[in-house]
């Protein structure tokens, strides 16, 4: 792959926002922007200074890459609406498979940046986090870590099925708990309590856990100690919200049968 490859970008979400920012500013060319949501691609293609792609059968036929960034139901149907061409047609998902892509595109692969992207947020640090790419051939495997390296230092090829297990743990690892940081935060402002109070605390999880790699070994709280009487004390006040007492309990109950 040239070193600028030109590119179509297909979505306006959060992973299209940062990814295209990164690769811009690497110097790649973006050729058009599609998004079902026309405000948004107008928006992005005003800071990639691209045109706006709003019939997709009708879209450039000689870019490098077409980078679809979109839901994960929406890979097919948006690829089998893309003319056939000569460049490579990726999608961005952990969970879809490669074959999710038409099989009309003969080059067909993954890049699965393992991170989390928010558009609302100032651009992340590229290079900071692994990428992992499928591609159909080796020469297209070669091609896509190429051009993952514009905006990451670590590129791995990953098969299909480990890629899937990686998405699943980065769920548990990152969405599950920043759902559990949420639900914390609301009982501490239901209470009068400011949710900044336990930061210094979820920062030492945090960097304890980058220096081990097994982070059961380094669980604390009451369900690892057995401490009954602490457990008995928090399902008492957690009487009046059932909802945080049904997840105290799964939780309390997983962490003591694992311990």
């Amino acid at each position: 792959m040239i070193p600028s490859p030109t590119i179509l970008l297909l979505g306006s979400g959060n992973v299209a926002w940062h990814l295209s920012a990164a690769l811009s500013a690497k110097g790649c060319r973006f050729v058009g922007v599609y998004s079902r949501t026309v405000r948004h691609a107008e928006a992005l293609a005003e800071r990639l200074r691209c045109p706006v792609v709003d019939d997709l059968e009708r879209a450039p036929k000689d870019a490098d890459v077409y980078l679809i960034c979109t839901s994960d139901d929406a890979i097919a149907p948006v690829s089998a609406l893309l003319p056939e061409n000569d460049g490579v047609t990726v999608h961005v998902s952990g969970a879809a498979a490669i074959d999710a892509i038409d099989k009309k595109h003969r080059r067909q692969g993954v890049i699965y940046p393992l991170q989390t992207f928010n558009k609302n947020n100032s651009p992340l640090l590229m290079g900071g986090f692994p990428v992992f790419v499928e591609a159909a051939t080796p020469s297209d495997t070669d091609a896509l870590t190429t051009f993952a390296h514009l905006f990451s230092d670590t590129v791995i090829p990953l098969k299909g099925e480990q890629r899937k297990i990686l998405h699943i743990a980065a769920v548990f690892a990152c969405n599950f708990t920043n759902f559990m940081y949420g639900l914390a935060a609301e009982l501490m402002q239901e209470n009068g309590l400011d949710f900044q109070l336990l930061l210094p605390l979820i920062r030492e999880t945090a960097t304890r856990i980058e220096n081990s790699d097994n982070p059961m070994s380094l669980q604390t709280g009451p369900a690892v100690r057995n401490d009954l009487e602490t457990i008995r004390k928090h399902l008492e006040l957690l009487q009046s919200e059932p909802k945080l007492l049904g997840i105290y309990q799964i939780l309390t109950q997983s962490i003591r049968e694992h311990a």
